[in-house]
C-alpha cells in the first residue's frame, strides 16, 4: 500500500468534506473497553424494553431472580469462564418448565452475564439474541432464553460439557487431553457446517469472529459455534461486501478486512505480502465533521512528533471521500489485551515488563506535556497503549488530543470526550482540561497494571466494580495492599517496589489537582522503581543510587529527530495550517 498525498489539506466545513463513511478502528475487539469516545451529554443509555428483540417461540424471557436461583446467586464456584463480555455461570433448570431447579437436578445450563456499559455492549447482546433466537442447527449452540431487566442483560445457553476447542488444542493438563486425529476432523467438519449454514441462510450472515475459543464441543465432540455478538447480515442486491467498523480477534481476521500490508522500507511503495516492512492501515469510516477532525488531528500531531514512545505515523491518504492513516505495525497489540485477555496467545505480563510498559507510556505522555506548545492527550487508556516486539510501549490514537492552555490560562475548555472510567473527575464536572487530567488517567492505567483488573467490571462484587473507588483505600494500607496486586504475578516483585508503585498511583488519582505529580515526576519515580527492581528489589541500594545518578539527566525528555519518512507529510503545504499544531521549535528540528 503506497502513500497518497494531496497538494492541499484544509479544515473543511461539514458541507464540503465529502466524508461518507464510518470510522473503522483497528483495535481488535474494542468492545471490551468500558466506554467509547463520547461526550457526557451524548452518552446513549441502554434501551429498557424488549421492543428490539425479534419474536421467537423458541426463547424464554427469564427474570433476574430466576437466573439467580438457577446459578446459586452467581456464586464464584459456578463460574465456567470469563472474558471481555463478563462471566459465564453454570446453572440448573427444569427441562419441561424451564424454571430454576436444585443444583444437580434437571438440565444443566450456561448463563452468560453481560459486563459492559454503553450502547455497544447492548448491541452485541441484542445480536446474539436475534441471530441465535431465529436459527436452529446442530452446529450452532442452542440459545434457551435471555434476561433483560433494568441494566441487566443475560443469555441462557445449553451447557457444553467439553468446553472450547481452544482448551483442547492449547491447554495442558489431566482434564484436557490432546484431540485425536479422528476427533480433529470431526470438529473441523462440524465447525465448517455451522459456518456454511450461516452463509447459505436466506439473509446471509457473516460470523465475523470465527476462532477456536468460539467453537464449543458437546459430550459427543460435536462442534457448535457460539458468541454471535459481532455477526452481521451479509451484502444484499448487487453489493459485493458490507462496510463495518473493524472488530474481531487479532490473528484471525482476514488481511483485506484488517488493512494490514507491506511496503518497501526505502521507497515506501507497496511490496508483496511477506516482504518489506509490515504496516497497519487505519481507514476512516465515519460520516460527519467529527470524523474528519479526528483524522486531521492524528495526521498533524503524529506528523510533527517523533519519539520512541509514540507510534510512528508513516503516511496518510486523502483522496475524494477516502481518508486513511498508515502506521508502523505493532506486533504485540495493546496493553489492554495483555492485561485482561485470557488464552494461549496473551500470556500475563511479568512484573519486569509491566514496569517497562508503565515507564514507556509515562515517557510518551511526558514528551507531549513538555512540547513547546503543550499537548493534552485526553484519551489515555490501556487500549491506546500499543506494544512492539521488544515490549516498548507506544501511545496511539491522537484523534482527541488538544493543544494545552497558552499565556496565563490555566486550562482549556472543551466538550467532554474520552472513555468512561479513565477521565479525571474535574474534567467530567467542568469540561476544564489540563495536563493533570492526563495524569489522573495515567494513575488509572497504573492501577490496572498493578491489579490486572479493569477500571470498571460489573462482574465483581458490588463494592469492587469500580476499581479506583475500591482500590484507593487499600493502596494506602500496607497490610491490605496484597488484595489489589494481580495474583498472576506470584513472587516476581518486592513489597518495597509494589508500595512505591501504589503510592505513585495514589498521588496521580488524588482529587486535589495541584497535588498530582507532573509526568516528569512520574517518569523519575518509575525510573527509580525500575532501578530498584533491577538491583534485586532494594537488596543493593548502592547499585540503585549509582544507576539513578547516571539517569538523573533523563527526566527532562529531549526531542528525537523526525524520521525522514515524515518529510513526505510535512511537504504538503496545507496540513499544518489545517489544525492547531505545536509551534516550531527544537522539538521539530
Amino acid at each position: 500500500m503506497g502513500i497518497c498525498l494531496s497538494s492541499q489539506i484544509k479544515a473543511e466545513s461539514p458541507s464540503n468534506t465529502g466524508v461518507s463513511s464510518k470510522y473503522m478502528s483497528s483495535e481488535a475487539n474494542d468492545s471490551q473497553s468500558m466506554g467509547s469516545k463520547c461526550s457526557s451529554s451524548s452518552i446513549r443509555t441502554n434501551p429498557r424494553t424488549e421492543g428490539e428483540i425479534l419474536q421467537s417461540p423458541n426463547l424464554k424471557s427469564f427474570s433476574l431472580d430466576e437466573l439467580k436461583s438457577a446459578t446459586r446467586n452467581f456464586r464464584q464456584d459456578s463460574v465456567l469462564g470469563e472474558g471481555g463480555f463478563g462471566c459465564v455461570f453454570k446453572g440448573w433448570i427444569d427441562e419441561q418448565s424451564l424454571t430454576a431447579s436444585k443444583p444437580g437436578t434437571g438440565m444443566v445450563i450456561a448463563v452468560k452475564r453481560l459486563n459492559q456499559d454503553g450502547w455497544q455492549g447492548h448491541q452485541e447482546w441484542l445480536a446474539e439474541v436475534n441471530y441465535l433466537g431465529q436459527f436452529s442447527h446442530p452446529n450452532l449452540v442452542k440459545l434457551i432464553g435471555y434476561c433483560l431487566e433494568d441494566e441487566h442483560r443475560l443469555l441462557v445457553y445449553e451447557f457444553m460439557p467439553r468446553g472450547s476447542l481452544e482448551n483442547h488444542l492449547f491447554r495442558r493438563g489431566s482434564y484436557f487431553q490432546p484431540l485425536s486425529w479422528t476427533l480433529r476432523l470431526k470438529v473441523a467438519l462440524g465447525a465448517a457446517q455451522g459456518l456454511a449454514f450461516l452463509h447459505n441462510a436466506e439473509t446471509q450472515v457473516i460470523y465475523r469472529d470465527f476462532k477456536t475459543s468460539n467453537i464449543l464441543i458437546d459430550a459427543d465432540y460435536n462442534a457448535k459455534l457460539s458468541d454471535f455478538g459481532l455477526a452481521k447480515d451479509g451484502p444484499t442486491g448487487d453489493k459485493s461486501h458490507v462496510s463495518t467498523r473493524i472488530m474481531g480477534t487479532y490473528g484471525y481476521a482476514a488481511p483485506e478486512y484488517l488493512l494490514t500490508g507491506w511496503i518497501d522500507e526505502q521507497s515506501l511503495t507497496a511490496s508483496k505480502p511477506g516482504t518489506g516492512m509490515v504496516i497497519a492501515v487505519k481507514r476512516l469510516n465515519q460520516d460527519g465533521w467529527q470524523g474528519h477532525q479526528e483524522w486531521l488531528a492524528e495526521v498533524n500531531y503524529l506528523g510533527q512528533f517523533s519519539h520512541p514512545n509514540l507510534v510512528k505515523l508513516i503516511g496518510y491518504c486523502l483522496e475524494d471521500e477516502h481518508r486513511l492513516l498508515v502506521y508502523e505495525f505493532m506486533p504485540r497489540g495493546s496493553l489492554e489485551n495483555h492485561l485482561f485477555r485470557r488464552g494461549s496467545y496473551f500470556q500475563p505480563l511479568s512484573w519486569t515488563l509491566r514496569l517497562k510498559v508503565a515507564l514507556g507510556a509515562a515517557q510518551g505522555l511526558a514528551f507531549l506535556h513538555n512540547a513547546e506548545t503543550q499537548v493534552i492527550y485526553r484519551d489515555f487508556k490501556t487500549s491506546n497503549i500499543l506494544i512492539d516486539a521488544d515490549y516498548n510501549a507506544k501511545l496511539s490514537d491522537f484523534g482527541l488530543a488538544k493543544d494545552g492552555p497558552t499565556g496565563d490560562k490555566s486550562h482549556v475548555s472543551t466538550r467532554i470526550m474520552g472513555t468512561y472510567g479513565y477521565a479525571a473527575p474535574e474534567y467530567l464536572l467542568t469540561g476544564h482540561l489540563t495536563t493533570k487530567s492526563d495524569v489522573y488517567s495515567y494513575g488509572v492505567v497504573l492501577l490496572e497494571i498493578l491489579s490486572g483488573l479493569r477500571v470498571v467490571d460489573k462482574n465483581r462484587p458490588p463494592g469492587e466494580q469500580k476499581l479506583v473507588d475500591w482500590a484507593k483505600p487499600l493502596l494506602a494500607n500496607k497490610r491490605k495492599l496484597f488484595k489489589v496486586i494481580d495474583n498472576r504475578l506470584h513472587d516476581q516483585y518486592s513489597m518495597e517496589e509494589v508500595c512505591k508503585v501504589a503510592t505513585l498511583a495514589l498521588r496521580c488519582l488524588t482529587t486535589e489537582i495541584k497535588m498530582r505529580p507532573n509526568m516528569n515526576e512520574v517518569v523519575a519515580h518509575l525510573q527509580h522503581i525500575q532501578a530498584l527492581h533491577e538491583a534485586g528489589g532494594g537488596k543493593n541500594i548502592d547499585k540503585v543510587e549509582k544507576r539513578m545518578r547516571r539517569r538523573s539527566d533523563s527526566v527532562v525528555l529531549l526531542s528525537q529527530k523526525p524520521n525522514e519518512g515524515f518529510a513526505r507529510q510535512t511537504a504538503v503545504g496545507g496540513i499544518a495550517a489545517a489544525y492547531p499544531r505545536p509551534s516550531a521549535s527544537l522539538l521539530f528540528a
